[in-house]
């Protein structure tokens, strides 16, 4: 391995260097990335020692900004990470929900409580179930499942107030 052509502190270590690539390790806290990033090819210098002719187009003394081998590194990655959201959205597409949202959900728990359990329950039990659907992480959902069938919705309703039969 050969030295670093930069300080260790600034993160990055040169690993090897050839023609046409550069393999740098850049370290993030205590792991290390390590990439190989493509160097475009330079023009080779001038050997002749004659002057060059004058051109037809004004020299501009517009400064080419050089990119360094972090600079590289770091549009390398945000390019990869592009490319890996834009496949895991194609491959897990967001479902749509197609449950309402739990205020909701407990809204209309209670209202249909107060509408079918009116009859059979006192003031005093349908405060307390409607307590129960309010405070109980799932209790609407199951309230909402029961619904259907009288006999097992007035059981479950009686279980979550420990009301006991007489029977």
């Amino acid at each position: 391995m050969d030295e670093p052509d930069e300080e260790e502190d600034s993160g990055e270590e040169i690993l090897e260097k050839s023609q046409d690539a550069l393999v740098c390790r850049f370290f993030l806290s205590d792991t290390f990335l390590l990439t190989k990033l493509q160097v475009p090819p330079k023009t080779p210098a001038q050997v002749s020692g004659r002057k060059r002719a004058a051109s037809a187009t004004p020299i501009s003394n517009v400064k080419k900004s050089r990119t360094t081998p972090a600079e590289k590194l770091f549009t390398g990655i945000s390019a990869s990470m592009e490319r890996v959201s834009e496949v895991l959205s194609a491959a897990f597409p967001s479902s749509s929900n197609t449950l309402p949202p739990t205020p909701v959900r407990k809204q209309t728990a209670i209202k249909n409580a107060m509408r079918l359990e009116r009859t059979w329950l006192t003031g005093r039990q349908l405060v307390s179930f409607i307590n129960v659907l309010e405070k109980e992480t799932f209790a609407a959902e199951g309230y909402e499942v029961v619904m259907e069938d009288e006999d097992l919705r007035k059981e479950w309703v009686k279980m979550k107030l420990n009301i006991l039969d007489d029977e």
